[in-house]
């Protein structure tokens, strides 16, 4: 991490788009002067740090193909459930700190996710004690095991996996408590969406097989979607992403198990350009949004944001959203913290 107490004139990954200007901080906020170059200033490219907003880092110990359809690899007692059966508590945090460390280096400085094994295994996230900040969904095994104690929400499975009581108990705890409730939905089927909504979830994640009169319910109660598509292509699932915004949906960008794909936000983002440019076209700013500002709004609002101002600066370089998100790793950034 890199301190800047100048002014960063160049390209500014700012509201929504990469614009040419200068971005400074004054007091408690900070100031984005289009076309001004400070004479007093550092050169760069300058955008948010990324968040992973949707990630299994429990599963970084895998070390062999997933086997089986969605259903078959991480759904109850499949190929995943029966990886952590066989694992040590070490092999596991061993797994974790490898993928934090992985994510710290590619540009990432938070990541929501979603930890299964109730209280312990939001608490051994919890203790790793390395970048980048985990914001914890933790997946309670009853309710008064302790998991929402500890963690920053429940991330649950979908609908499908929990009954139905269950479901609403962990619901209403999170939001007296204050707590984030998320859950996967139709990510391998269509599920009810009468009964996702009445859970009031914070967050969805997938919901690839919505139909559009679904879509446009998530969107009118003001739900954002984690989309991974990386992860979803290798199970098979080959969607148009562009579907959520036709609808007026904010998407988060994840990259979902680390068993199938690396935690590498550069990485979804690149591939998401390369899909859909063939299918229906998403800008590569609407690609960085879903990847920067979309989820700093998202946990900021809930108090769960990352240290102000944090951004990723690549000095001396004018690099446009089609860069970033086409060849990001051919360029080098530093993790920078912007001050007055």
């Amino acid at each position: 991490m890199i301190t800047i107490d100048k002014p960063v004139s160049g390209n500014v990954f700012y509201d929504g788009k990469m614009r040419k200007g200068t971005l400074q901080v004054r007091g408690d906020s900070v100031e984005f002067r289009e076309g001004w170059i400070s004479n007093n200033s550092v050169s760069g490219t300058l955008i948010p740090a990324m968040i992973n907003a949707h990630t299994h880092v429990g599963d970084s110990f895998i070390t062999i193909e997933p086997e089986g359809d969605i259903k078959e690899a991480v759904g109850p007692g499949g190929f995943k459930e029966k990886q952590y059966e066989s694992a040590s508590e070490a092999v596991v945090r061993a797994g974790m700190r490898r993928s934090m460390k992985f994510m710290n280096r590619t540009g990432t400085s938070a990541f929501i996710d979603f930890r299964e094994g109730g209280y312990s295994g939001s608490a051994l996230l919890r203790n790793i004690g390395h970048e980048p900040k985990p914001i914890i969904l933790g997946r309670p095994l009853s309710t008064s095991d302790g998991t929402l104690g500890i963690a920053d929400g429940a991330g649950m499975s979908a609908i499908l996996d929990h009954d139905a009581p269950f479901m609403r108990d962990i619901s209403e705890e999170c939001r007296r408590t204050g707590k984030l409730f998320a859950l996967h939905l139709s990510e391998r089927i269509r599920e009810d969406i009468d009964a996702a909504l009445a859970l009031k979830p914070d967050l969805l994640v997938h919901c690839l097989e919505c139909t559009d009169q679904d879509l446009d319910m998530i969107a009118s109660a003001g739900i954002p979607i984690a989309i991974t598509p990386r992860s979803n292509v290798f199970f098979g699932k080959r969607k148009d992403y562009s579907m959520f915004l036709r609808h007026g949906i904010t998407l988060l960008l994840g990259t979902d198990n680390v068993m199938t794909v690396e935690p590498d936000m550069f990485s979804e983002m690149g591939f998401l350009f390369t899909w859909q440019r063939s299918i229906n076209r998403i800008s590569p700013d609407s690609i960085i949004s879903m990847a920067t500002e979309n989820p700093g709004k998202f946990i900021n609002r809930r108090g769960l944001g990352t240290e102000t101002f944090q951004y990723l600066f690549f000095r001396g370089l004018r690099l446009s959203s089609y860069e970033l998100v086409s060849k990001a790793h051919m360029f080098k950034f530093s993790f920078a913290r912007l001050i007055p």
